[in-house]
């Protein structure tokens, strides 16, 4: 990416040879846990933010989501997939199981790869960006040591909603959010488009012609489609950016387009996390 490219981003291609994202160092200063508002269904018992904490762990880890949470991921990842419309993910009775990373942390990318769905690390990131590619994600709250997991499952311009791995909702106030969650996610999403998961750093002809044709169709850019990467595609991509809201304008297609894109070509097909479009 260029100088005014937003921070790096590590994919994990839905494919045997998917990358492993770097580790996240822990933050010095841990910052307390925002007090969320719980939802529950009517009828049943309320809900305090202490019944959404995960038992204790004695020792921290040094990548997101990894044991000794790893039932936790395996729950949050039943209910991602639920919403890409896979209803037999079991993780305990999967034949073979699901697979692992060497610290006993669910392999997220394998697990997402066995139901042709890819996924994508992103270190480094805002909550705008995530309300931008607008597609359901794992985070972790940081005032655990081991961090607490969750699926963002909705968010507005002043809340979001988390789901707890036992399906409990908390909505969260942004403001409160922002400080108390590591800044990093793990995004299930459908690459209908077979296009690598960074296609600013393997833009070969086809994959240029596949973004401007889709592009083109939505109405950012005007055909012909060119045959290089040249200034009229570049402003088509900063018109997109725009559009979504979120995403920094550099008129780079990276891992944050890319989501963002198949989001929008997906429709109603696609979950969303975002106000006024189908879940």
């Amino acid at each position: 990416m260029t100088a005014a490219a937003s921070a790096p981003v590590v994919p994990t291609a839905a494919t045997p040879t998917a990358v492993t994202p770097a580790a996240v160092a822990p933050a010095a200063v841990v910052p307390a846990a925002p007090a969320p508002v719980v939802t529950v269904p009517a009828g049943q018992p309320p809900v305090t933010p202490a019944t959404l904490a995960p038992p204790a762990v004695a020792a921290p880890l040094a990548r997101p989501l990894a044991a000794p949470g790893a039932e936790a991921q395996r729950q949050l990842m039943r209910r991602l997939l639920a919403l890409w419309g896979v209803q037999d993910a079991l993780p305990d009775g999967a034949a073979p199981p699901w697979p692992t990373n060497p610290d006993g942390g669910l392999d997220i990318a394998g697990v997402a790869a066995r139901y042709r769905l890819s996924a994508t690390f992103v270190p480094a990131t805002t909550l705008a960006d995530l309300r931008a590619i607008g597609l359901p994600a794992l985070v972790e709250l940081s005032d655990a040591p081991a961090g607490r997991p969750y699926l963002l499952r909705w968010i507005g311009a002043e809340t979001a909603t988390l789901v707890a791995p036992s399906g409990e909702e908390a909505r969260f106030a942004l403001n409160t959010l922002d400080p108390a969650w590591t800044r990093s996610a793990w995004i299930v999403w459908r690459n209908v488009d077979q296009l690598p998961l960074d296609p600013w750093r393997d833009l070969s002809p086809t994959v240029l012609t596949t973004i401007g044709l889709r592009l083109q169709k939505l109405g950012y850019l005007t055909p012909p489609v060119p045959p290089t990467y040249d200034g009229r595609f570049q402003v088509a991509v900063r018109r997109f950016q725009r559009a979504v809201g979120g995403l920094h304008e550099d008129g780079i297609v990276g891992p944050r387009t890319v989501m963002a894109l198949s989001r929008v070509v997906g429709g109603r097909f696609n979950p969303s996390i975002v106000e006024g479009v189908s879940q």
